[in-house]
C-alpha cells in the first residue's frame, strides 16, 4: 500500500518532501526537543492537506499518529504551541477511517482529553482539542 502511495505522486518533490517527513517523525530520538517535535507535526499537517490518501498512507507508515499521540501525552511538558502543532497533525491524520483507527488504538482520544483537562482556560489550546476530538 505504501508502494503504490508513493507511485500515485508525479511531482518527484511532492515525494522528496513526504520522505523527509517520514524521516523525521520516526526517526529515534526525534522527541529530545519541542522545536524537532512541533516541526515534525507541521511538517505532517502540512502534507497532508495537499497530499490526500497517499500522503496519509505514507505518513501513518512512517509512524506520525504514534509521533503526535505520544506529544499530546506530554502536554504539560511541552510549550503550546508543540500541542497545538500535534492536535493539528491527529485532526489531518484522522480523516483518513483508517489511520483514525489507528489513533484510537494509540490512544489519541485519551491523550485529547488530557490536553483538554490540562489546559481548560486557555481558549486556543481548547479549540484545536476539541477540533480533534470531533474527526476522532
Amino acid at each position: 500500500e505504501v508502494q503504490r502511495a508513493v507511485a500515485s505522486y508525479e511531482d518527484g518533490a511532492v515525494v522528496r518532501g513526504l520522505e523527509m517527513a517520514l524521516r523525521t517523525v520516526s526517526r529515534p530520538g526525534v522527541g529530545t526537543g519541542s522545536e524537532a517535535k512541533a516541526a515534525a507535526c507541521q511538517a505532517v499537517r502540512r502534507l497532508l492537506w495537499g497530499g490526500g490518501e497517499p500522503a496519509m498512507v505514507l505518513l501513518a507508515a512512517g509512524g506520525a499518529c504514534e509521533v503526535a499521540v505520544d506529544l499530546l501525552r506530554q502536554h504539560g511538558a511541552e510549550r503550546p504551541e508543540t500541542i497545538a502543532a500535534a492536535c493539528d497533525a491527529v485532526l489531518a491524520l484522522a480523516f483518513s477511517e483508517a489511520n483514525s483507527e489507528r489513533l484510537g488504538n494509540v490512544g489519541a482520544c485519551e491523550a485529547v482529553v488530557g490536553v483538554l483537562r490540562a489546559h481548560a482556560g486557555q481558549a486556543v489550546m481548547v479549540e484545536q482539542a476539541c477540533a480533534a476530538v470531533r474527526i476522532l
